[in-house]
């Protein structure tokens, strides 16, 4: 828990009395995320409030997806998380993008393939996955999904000029920001009484 409030501290921006609009939070936590102070994250992301779980798990995806495509996302740690970003994208009312990954869903598990942790007890469950399925172990999905996956793909916010995935999150964040505030100063004031 102690390890958990420095990553916070860095991941939210400070609580000055003044309430950040949910653009501003979902900027700061998007432009530190990745360093190399919050890369323990992963290590306390049950602990974690909810609002910033879903804000990190579409970061996560975006980021994924535009490096490395659906493909990417999903053999990648950040596919381990499919059903939890699925949930966050319907809080946030990203209702098709959210169809969207559970038709891919539905792919993969029409075409056997898994997503899983490969890791052991107490590493971090977002270093090690794997993905398998009945014909074929790790890395690669099979050649006949992809292109049924890549096609579910290419109706998702990446790929459209009328919407902003984005637009929902920092709706979501806006109307969320002092819940998400709530919770970290609750997490900040356990940590002080360890």
């Amino acid at each position: 828990m102690n390890e958990l409030k420095p990553i916070l501290s860095r991941l939210i921006p400070v609580h000055d009395g003044i309430l950040r609009s949910g653009e501003d939070i979902v900027e700061h936590i998007a432009i530190r995320l990745y360093d190399s102070d919050c890369r323990k994250l992963g290590h306390y992301f049950n602990e974690i409030p909810l609002v910033l779980k879903d804000i990190v798990l579409v970061i996560d995806m975006d980021t994924e997806m535009n490096m490395n495509g659906i493909l990417g996302f999903l053999e990648n740690s950040t596919g381990l998380y499919l059903n939890e970003t699925i949930e966050a994208l319907d809080r946030m009312e990203a209702f098709r993008d959210a169809n969207c990954l559970r038709n891919i869903r539905a792919i993969l598990l029409a075409y056997g393939i898994h997503l899983h942790h490969a890791g052991r007890a107490g590493t971090n469950p977002r270093a090690l996955y794997e993905v398998s399925s009945r014909d074929k172990h790790q890395g690669t999905l099979l050649k006949d999904a992809v292109g049924a996956i890549e096609a579910e793909a290419s109706r998702m916010y990446l790929y459209s000029e009328h919407e902003n995935l984005f637009d929902h999150v920092f709706l979501y964040a806006e109307k969320n920001k002092s819940v998400l505030y709530e919770e970290v100063d609750r997490i900040m004031l356990a940590a002080d009484l360890t």
